[in-house]
């Protein structure tokens, strides 16, 4: 690409990998890794669908042929973020942490003003989407405490969570089936999607696999609080399955509700409760 070569005394592959990753079309490479970056974490990509760059439509000053409109209004911000990434060598965490703590990326998803769908373009509101399908089932199982393990690729490992694993085919395929409604990408005949559905409500209601992780069962998390020594307060099981569930403490009126609810029925009615808290939209939507 360059005409170099390695030094006696260098490495070879060290060498390759320097002038691949200081080659101008790695730098293209970098804007697309920053565009699924930013996918990744605002539900939409400055180029969507991320893998749909057309170079004849890009850029900040791009004259489209007729008929064709310019792919992004914000080609100069990919390019700028594309630069400091290749600048901080390709660091992900670094990446991850500068959108993360951007102003754009903390935005509430309510707006005062009356919205218009052109705002949508400018990222003027954080989008209200579900969690990716890995994450739902991971989420449901970390709520719950009750795991099962997975393989992780041809090589023996063995994981808990859907996001270890290498492909689809490591998942059960009962799983699996689930998660495909939940938008999936099976890496070869679907399209991951974040798309919601009365489909993916109906399933965390009443499958029989969300019912097996939401009973009293030995390892899970309800298991644990209900059978604690010394015993915890219905206060406290409340506050626990709202913070494994929702991330959040339950206000005054929920709590209130939800401890009543494990006087009158106990262990039924924690199942009720954690039943409800994993049904709520504030546990598969990001807000």
């Amino acid at each position: 690409m360059t005409g170099e070569k390695p030094k006696p005394s260098e490495d070879p592959r060290q060498v390759y990998a320097r002038i691949v990753t200081s080659h101008i079309q790695f730098a293209r490479v970098a804007r697309a890794t920053v565009n699924l970056i930013w996918a990744e974490l605002f539900g939409v990509g400055i180029v969507d669908p991320p893998f749909g760059f057309h170079l004849a439509r890009y850029g900040a000053n791009v004259k489209p042929p007729a008929l064709w409109t310019p792919q992004t209004i914000h080609a100069e911000l990919l390019d700028a973020l594309a630069e400091d990434f290749r600048a901080h060598h390709y660091d992900l965490r670094y990446l991850i942490r500068l959108m993360a703590t951007s102003s754009t990326y903390q935005l509430s998803h309510r707006v005062d003003a009356p919205w218009k769908p052109q705002y949508a373009g400018y990222f003027a509101r954080r989008l209200v989407r579900h969690l990716p399908a890995e994450m739902v089932w991971d989420a449901l199982s970390q709520s719950t405490g009750v795991f099962a393990e997975m393989n992780s690729g041809d090589f023996g490992d063995k994981v808990k969570y859907v996001m270890q694993t290498v492909s689809p085919e490591d998942i059960d395929p009962k799983v699996r089936g689930l998660l495909g409604y939940f938008g999936l990408d099976d890496r070869g005949l679907g399209a991951k999607s974040l798309g919601s559905s009365t489909v993916q409500a109906s399933l965390l209601l009443n499958s029989d696999l969300a019912k097996q992780k939401l009973g009293v069962r030995e390892k899970g998390r309800l298991h644990a609080l209900l059978s604690a020594e010394p015993p915890k307060t219905n206060a406290e099981i409340v506050e626990d399955l709202f913070l494994a569930a929702l991330s959040r403490f339950p206000s005054k009126g929920e709590s209130a509700f939800a401890q009543r609810l494990l006087a009158e029925h106990h262990e039924q009615g924690a199942e009720d409760l954690l039943w409800v808290l994993v049904n709520k939209p504030e546990f598969i939507l990001n807000y």
